[in-house]
């Protein structure tokens, strides 16, 4: 038996002249040979993928596979865990994320996260 994917496509708009409006050039995301440790644990083993713009994308997996890992790494929040390193590229568009000259800060207040469990700040309330 012979399966075959298929990619349905929406009709371009005819007033497609504000950016929202226009579809995404290349991937949004996109990683080279991406590795994560925790100390000595290889948490996230040499992911290559790309991830396109203005869609939907779902990461599954087992428990303790790595996927909040990878997430972590997608805004620089996985190297601020003591003992936690990160090889290999992240890609934003075109900008690399882990370049030496990237403002990590900055970059952070670019891209969020939503997490699993609510984490308010230390000595805080959601009140």
């Amino acid at each position: 038996m012979t399966m075959t994917a298929a990619r349905a496509t929406a009709p371009t708009p005819q007033h497609a002249a504000t950016p929202e409006a226009r579809p995404a050039e290349g991937p949004a995301i996109r990683t080279e040979r991406l590795n994560a440790w925790y100390g000595t644990t290889h948490a996230v083993g040499n992911v290559t993928l790309e991830i396109p713009g203005r869609s939907v994308t779902a990461i599954i997996g087992p428990s303790g596979c790595g996927k909040s890992t990878l997430l972590r790494c997608f805004n620089r929040m996985h190297e601020i865990t003591p003992g936690a390193r990160v090889a290999g590229q992240v890609f934003l568009g075109n900008e690399d994320i882990y370049w030496q000259g990237t403002d990590a800060v900055e970059f952070r207040g670019r891209v969020g996260m939503v997490f699993e469990r609510p984490n308010p700040f230390p000595m805080m309330s959601v009140f």
